[in-house]
């Protein structure tokens, strides 16, 4: 952990370990001759969405437009002359079943990033707060007509809304003439993503209004959902190859994880083949997650990679062809880019 308590917390140094140990199998000379295509290392950072104030800076001073790794490189054209990616990730879900590979990629949710800027006056707080209208009060009377309009979310849709407030005030004596809350609007599919997001603005800008404030609110492009896509045979193929003592299962069909990433965006134009690894112990982002197993964390999900890498690039790359063949991607690239502008501008 640094200083100021920050640590890696989700596995993420996990897969950098385990990237470059497939790098280094498939640059024998011998393997890299039959591979019938091109096989990229792409170490691709800030899986994570980052928090507003962050996003803030960064596109101001790098012109940084997406708040998701992947996203920002889609937006860069880095993936156009990708035609298939394979990802990993330390185990999400099924943390209690034993295995040390799971197969294929649940559904996960998609979102979009808001922040509420809650504009009112400042007063004395004891003196005169009359003379005073109290964004703080707006954030709160906000957060609880969000809180009553929960009971309309679907339980197909996976919808999950958390809020917190960066800021509510300056001083305890004075009535908060700014508050700031910063929020994810999530669901597993886009339509639900958006009439939810709708639904939160309705709460803030109603809770303004009763309040007496100027309520602006500020949407940034998040992530889009991702597909379930149980395992390819050919994951299968080269797990068999690892050996019998390790276990190897699939995600289970029609899991979804509420959680977010930014493979999703990579969903949107292209075949994804994923699996995630054991190996560690904790909760992902909590302190007390670790590598209890550097087997199963690294080494494991290496050799799956490298092997899973040949086995689609090998005979003139047939098995991955046939996926491409196969995958109807929601956006092009381009129209991608299209939407990436329209949103994050």
């Amino acid at each position: 952990a640094t200083p100021q308590g920050f640590a890696h917390a989700c596995g993420h140094y996990a897969q950098i370990v385990c990237m470059l140990g497939a790098a280094l199998a498939l640059s024998d000379p011998e393997v890299a001759a039959s591979l019938g295509g091109t096989a990229t290392i792409f170490a691709v950072p800030a899986e994570e969405f980052q928090d507003a104030s962050v996003r803030e800076e960064v596109r101001r001073t790098h012109d940084v437009h997406c708040a998701g790794g992947k996203c920002e490189l889609l937006r860069r054209g880095e993936f156009d002359n990708v035609d298939l990616a394979i990802t990993t990730h330390s185990l999400m879900v099924d943390r209690d079943s034993g295995a040390d590979l799971v197969l294929g990629n649940s559904a996960c949710t998609g979102f979009v990033g808001k922040t509420v800027y809650l504009h009112g006056r400042a007063a004395h707080a004891a003196a005169a707060p009359h003379l005073g209208i109290n964004a703080l009060n707006a954030a709160c009377l906000g957060m609880s007509a969000l809180g009553m309009i929960r009971e309309t979310f679907q339980e197909k849709d996976c919808v999950r809304v958390h809020p917190y407030i960066r800021k509510g005030g300056e001083a305890i004596n004075i009535v908060p003439s700014e508050a700031i809350v910063d929020m994810m609007v999530r669901a597993n599919n886009q339509p639900a993503i958006e009439r939810v997001s709708q639904q939160v603005d309705n709460c803030f800008q109603g809770a303004a209004m009763a309040i007496g404030c100027e309520a602006e609110i500020v949407n940034s492009q998040g992530y889009m959902p991702c597909p379930q896509r149980l395992p390819d045979q050919v994951m299968w193929d080269a797990a068999a190859l690892l050996g019998d003592q390790y276990k190897v299962v699939s995600i289970p069909d029609g899991a979804c994880n509420t959680a977010s990433t930014d493979v999703g965006d990579l969903f949107a134009v292209m075949p994804v083949l994923n699996f995630t690894f054991g190996g560690s112990t904790g909760d992902l982002h909590s302190k007390d997650y670790k590598v209890s197993n550097p087997d199963v964390a690294h080494i494991l999900p290496a050799k799956m990679m490298a092997l899973l890498t040949y086995r689609l690039l090998k005979d003139g790359g047939a098995e991955a062809k046939n996926i491409v063949a196969g995958y109807q991607a929601p956006y092009t690239k381009e129209s991608y880019k299209e939407y990436v502008k329209k949103i994050s501008g």
